[in-house]
Formats: C-alpha cells, sequence, structure tokens
C-alpha cells in the first residue's frame, strides 16, 4: 500500500486539527484487476482550488492511503500509462476514514502506416480521428485526435475512449510534387466523411490499420487578395463537408507588402477558406467558398468585416414588463455562444461568424418559448440566419406563461437501475423530433421521481434512456423504431401532467 506525505508548508498549521483519511483501491474498469503504479494528484478544494503538488502512486495490490488530512473537500486525479484519466471527488467531515474504489478504462489505440500508390511508406502525413457521436440529436463525426507519421509512415493514435471511429489522411504541402498531388482519403479508401467506413474500438483494443493513398491526381494553385491591408493574417482552407481543416494539409505562403495569400498543392473538389485578421486591436474575419476543378484559382478577393452583432428584445405575452431570463444560448454546428437577458428584456449576441443557428433559452420561472421571429423568419422553425454581407435584422423573442408540468417516476426495474438516466419529453417536427425539456435522474431509493416545468402546449413522447446513450432522436428512423416505446403525453397551459416510465430505452446501434 502506498501512503501520501503531506508537505509540511501546506499542512503543517493544520496538522493539530481534527484530520481524516482517504483510503481505497484503484481498479481495471474491465476486469477489475488491481492497477499498480498509478499516479495520484491531489486538489484541495478548500485551498481555492489550489492543486498541492503531492503524488502518490498506488501499491501492487492497486491500494493507495491518504491521511492526515485536514476537513474539506478534494479532487483526487488519477493517472496510468494505457489507461484513461480518473477523478473522484471526496469530502473529509470529520476524522472517520472515507473508502472510494476508482475503476479506470483501459485506453483504445489505433496505429498502421500510410504508404503511397506503389507501397512506399509516406512520411509525415496527417492522420485525423473522428469518432461517432450524437449532438443535439443528430449523428455527427467529432474530432477525437490527430498525429502525424513518422519518416517511414508509421503513426499511432493513443488515448481514445472506446467508440466507433474513422479515420481521414491528408499529405503536406512539403511531400506534394507542384502539378500532382494525393487527394484527401477516408479509411478505407473513400472521398469524403460521408461514405467513410467506422470501426469500433473496445476498452483496451490496440487496431492495426493499413492506409493506403489513391493515386496522385492533377493539384491546383488558389490565390487572392485580403483587404484591407494587413501585415499579418491567419487562413485555413477546408473540405466543405469535413467537419474540422485537415492538420497543415495545404501550403499557404503569405505575402505582406501585396497583401496576397497562395494555397498550393489542392486537389480537386468543394472547399471553405476562412481568413483571420486583428486591425487597430479589432478582430475581423472573411470567408468565402472554393470550387476546384482542373485549373487554378487567381484573383480571389476577401474582404475582412467586422464581427457581426445580432440585438433582440424579449418579452412575455400579454405582459408589459419583460421577465428574467437567466439567458439566450445560440447553437451552431461548431460554435455556441450566450447572451444575457437585461432587465429591460434586450439581449445582445457579439463576435458571431455567419451561419445559421438554433435558438435556446435558460428559464428562471414556468415559463416557455412561444416564439421568435427575425423580421419574417419564424427562428423556432427555420433557424435564425447570420450573413457576412448585410447586418442581421434583430430578433423578437415572446414567451408564454404559464407553462405545464410532467412529472412522474422513471424506470426502477431496469438492468439500468444502477445507473443514472436522461428523462426526455420530444415533440414532433415533421419527420423528426425535438428535445423539448430533459432532466436527470440519478440512482435512489425508488421510484425515480422527475419533474420538467415550463413545458409548452402540445403533444409529446416521454422517454428515459441511460445518460451514455447515444440517442439520434433528431433523426426519422428513430421515430419509425421507437415511437411505441415512448409515453404519450398531452400538456394544456398550466396543466400539470402525471406520467410514468415504464421502462428505460434500448438501442439498437446501427
Amino acid at each position: 500500500m502506498s501512503r501520501l506525505c503531506l508537505l509540511p508548508l501546506l499542512w503543517g498549521a493544520l496538522l493539530a486539527q481534527t484530520s481524516g483519511e482517504i483510503a481505497g483501491r484503484v481498479v481495471d474498469a474491465q476486469t477489475g484487476a488491481p492497477i499498480a503504479h498509478a499516479r495520484l494528484r491531489v486538489t484541495d478544494w478548500s485551498a481555492g482550488g489550489q492543486t498541492n503538488e503531492i503524488a502518490v502512486v498506488t501499491g501492487d495490490d492497486g491500494a493507495f492511503d491518504l491521511t492526515n488530512l485536514p476537513p474539506g473537500g478534494y479532487q483526487l486525479n488519477f493517472d496510468r500509462t494505457g489507461y484513461l484519466h480518473a477523478a473522484q471527488g471526496v469530502q473529509i467531515q470529520d476524522a472517520k476514514p472515507v473508502s472510494v474504489t476508482i475503476a479506470m478504462t483501459a485506453q483504445a489505440v489505433i496505429e498502421g502506416t500510410v504508404v503511397d500508390e506503389n507501397g512506399r511508406g509516406v512520411p509525415l502525413a496527417n492522420i485525423q480521428a473522428y469518432r461517432r457521436t450524437v449532438a443535439e440529436g443528430r449523428r455527427q463525426a467529432q474530432l477525437a485526435g490527430q498525429t502525424q507519421a513518422d519518416d517511414i509512415g508509421h503513426f499511432r493514435l493513443f488515448g481514445l475512449t472506446a467508440g466507433a471511429y474513422c479515420l481521414s489522411v491528408t499529405v503536406q504541402s512539403e511531400v506534394r510534387s507542384s502539378k500532382m498531388a494525393h487527394p484527401p482519403v477516408f479509411y478505407p479508401n473513400a472521398p469524403s466523411l460521408a461514405s467513410a467506413q467506422f470501426m469500433d474500438l473496445r476498452p483496451g483494443q490496440e487496431q492495426q490499420v493499413p492506409i493506403r493513398l489513391p493515386e496522385p491526381v492533377p493539384a491546383v494553385e488558389i490565390s487572392g487578395q485580403i483587404v484591407p491591408a494587413t501585415e499579418s493574417i491567419g487562413a485555413s482552407l477546408r473540405p466543405a463537408d469535413s467537419p474540422v481543416m485537415p492538420w497543415n494539409s495545404y501550403g499557404m505562403r503569405w505575402e505582406p507588402k501585396t497583401h496576397s495569400f497562395k494555397f498550393t498543392g489542392v486537389t480537386p473538389g468543394v472547399y471553405v477558406l476562412d481568413v483571420n485578421a486583428q486591425i487597430d486591436g479589432q478582430q475581423k474575419h472573411a470567408t468565402t467558398t472554393v470550387a476546384v476543378a482542373g485549373h487554378d484559382i487567381t484573383g480571389l478577393r476577401l474582404e475582412l468585416t467586422n464581427p457581426l452583432t445580432l440585438s433582440g428584445t424579449m418579452r412575455v405575452e400579454g405582459e408589459a414588463a419583460p421577465h428574467p431570463v437567466t439567458s439566450l444560448m445560440l447553437h451552431a454546428s461548431s460554435f455556441q455562444t450566450a447572451a444575457q437577458v437585461q432587465p429591460d428584456g434586450s439581449f445582445t449576441f457579439e463576435n458571431l461568424p455567419p451561419g445559421t443557428y438554433r435558438l435556446a433559452v435558460n428559464f428562471q420561472g414556468a415559463e416557455y418559448l412561444r416564439s421568435a421571429w427575425q423580421g419574417s423568419r419564424d427562428v423556432l422553425h427555420d433557424g435564425l440566419t447570420i450573413s457576412a454581407d448585410t447586418p442581421p435584422p434583430p430578433v423578437e423573442v415572446v414567451l408564454g406563461a404559464p407553462g405545464g408540468t410532467v412529472q412522474g417516476a422513471g424506470a426502477s426495474s431496469d438492468a439500468a437501475q444502477s445507473s443514472a438516466v436522461l428523462v426526455a419529453l420530444l415533440r414532433r417536427d415533421g419527420d423528426a423530433m425535438v428535445l423539448e425539456r430533459q432532466t436527470y435522474v440519478v440512482p435512489s431509493r425508488p421510484p425515480r421521481q422527475f419533474t420538467l416545468q415550463g413545458v409548452p402546449p402540445g403533444d409529446y413522447l416521454l422517454f428515459a434512456w441511460p445518460i451514455t446513450a447515444q440517442v439520434a432522436y433528431a433523426e426519422p428512423e428513430f421515430i419509425r423504431q421507437y415511437e411505441s416505446a415512448g409515453v404519450p403525453v398531452n400538456v394544456s397551459e398550466g396543466a400539470k401532467v402525471t406520467a410514468n416510465i415504464e421502462h428505460v430505452l434500448v438501442l439498437n446501434e446501427p
């Protein structure tokens, strides 16, 4: 067993007080076997979040023992080669020892070699790993890691959680010829993320992946100027259907004297060109879409614009005075931001990139979002648009009151009984579902009670699923498969509805 040796300068003055003890073991989450030589760091919450420079390693039996701890809150952080980071909070109130068991999950690894069309290793190839996940009810791929191949084309991506992954590979401009280049490829040989093959990784699995680049194709240059004049810029070029820019994929040269840029080694496809610069202390931005065929693209002119600002007002229907709301949120596929609502009901979103956003409201009371309009555009149905060409029209948000209340008991006899579940109230929106309200229910004495307030009048389906589940409720196939598993709920304004959930949803994974 390993014991913690306290730093006298930090703790010496406190040892005369009642001290506590934290004793525990670190085990493998899958096998339950003890994990020896795991490193433990301690954060003392009672010291303002200061991380004390104290470390201890577990013994051969995975055990550790922290003694002479003053009363207060502590964060225990565990690291071990080959495992994902683990943490747990512990509260010490008296001298009674606290016992904990920490389960660490073995990391997943993807490694392999990138070769060209002739079977030769490709040095310095860029590899990105995308993990399949669900955000706002829709399946998407999020960047989970990236690395660079070594001098013989070998790569290793580690520290991955279990899940479904795909890989993309791009070749740095330094190894491209001026006229021919390897196009980006998604494992095993797909031209885009939409047609890529995902691989399922289990905890501790090391997946071997051989990647062969497609034949080189003619490559072109993209060049143009940035206005107004600026000494330096930040620019990125990415495929339009890619969630992020391939890391260091295209060689960009910037000429400050002529304020011109040039990307080389670009293969055919549709790309998004983003430019950022700071002028007179203010961040400016420009973006454009470029379709690349078989010839160079020259003479592009990107005009840097000021950050976009969206203003608006909020009121409660039928009331002259605005109602206090914690905040408004704007959600886009790769960006989100918040704005505080002022006492007079006004709000302002600043530094917005162009795009289409979904509006969400964090409520303090039983109100609900009745309508939101941007000029003649129905924001709740069509989303909110921000364009770089014209200042965005203001938004008028109207709340209804009082909303309904849905309460009841969650499932307490399923296999997921020992885990927290999410209770979700979904409503139809065409062929998809929209999440109207949600709450978390933690394991406790049955039944698991829940309450959802501020529910707009309408018809809903009530579900419960494990908080770790990836539920694509915004996709039409969800309704086709799982509609019968939902509990129908009708809510009228100000009404209280009781609805009990008998079963936690079990998904048929794709």
